[in-house]
């Protein structure tokens, strides 16, 4: 059963992988501007919850043309006799893009059993509602460059688990992270939500977790709820 992702998904352990973007294969109605973001907030991955200017955007891409093929003409078809029946328009309005060079891609690997042990369900890839693929998506957009990329530092609030930020020095980070808390508070406000009662912190020490990362609880001087 296909569940929602975990609010403290930055904390657990990720398995993350590494891919060349010549390794990969597009399939495109577009004609130039490749690799194009779709931001329609319509797609298995896309970003639904902000206005269509602010969302991320969201490139489908395949390491055989089949999974390519799969993902940008087959993604809402379903097969009759063991076959898929397309419009012969619906393959030649398309374009094949490969790309020749880009830096390489650091992505969550959700297949096999990365993604038994993190979603529990292979649902995320077949299921034909979209809205708990898409809060998956979402999740792992929100975990800092740091953490998945190494180095840095990461700043995490103890009162507000979805408010996380990081930085390439403890002062960046700093800034970030109170940017992040405005943001965090702003929202509850909007949504006439109250914020919550800050917590004791613990003694000021650092805290490793990898890569490096400090938490606010770590930092003096570093807010810990709404002010």
């Amino acid at each position: 059963m296909l569940v929602n992702p975990p609010r403290g998904l930055a904390s657990v352990a990720l398995r993350m992988v590494q891919v060349l973007p010549s390794k990969l294969y597009r399939v495109s109605a577009h004609s130039s501007g490749e690799p194009y973001f779709g931001r329609n907030g319509t797609n298995r991955f896309d970003d639904p919850t902000r206005t269509k200017s602010q969302r991320y955007g969201t490139c489908y891409l395949g390491e055989s043309l089949e999974v390519a093929i799969a993902e940008t003409v087959l993604h809402d078809e379903m097969p009759v006799g063991g076959q898929f029946n397309l419009a012969t328009n619906e393959l030649e309005r398309r374009h094949c893009v490969r790309f020749s060079a880009g830096s390489v891609l650091n992505l969550v690997d959700l297949t096999g059993t990365a993604l038994k042990s993190l979603v529990g369900s292979s649902e995320i890839s077949t299921v034909l509602t979209y809205d708990i693929a898409q809060r998956w998506s979402w999740r792992c957009t929100s975990i800092p460059r740091a953490w998945i990329e190494g180095g840095g530092f990461l700043i995490s609030y103890p009162d507000f688990s979805d408010c996380i930020s990081d930085g390439e020095t403890v002062e960046e980070a700093l800034a970030n992270g109170r940017d992040a808390l405005k943001a965090t508070i702003d929202a509850l406000k909007a949504k006439a939500s109250t914020s919550p009662t800050a917590s004791t912190p613990p003694d000021a020490a650092t805290r490793e977790t990898p890569p490096r990362a400090a938490s606010s609880r770590a930092l003096p001087g570093t807010p810990q709820s709404a002010p």
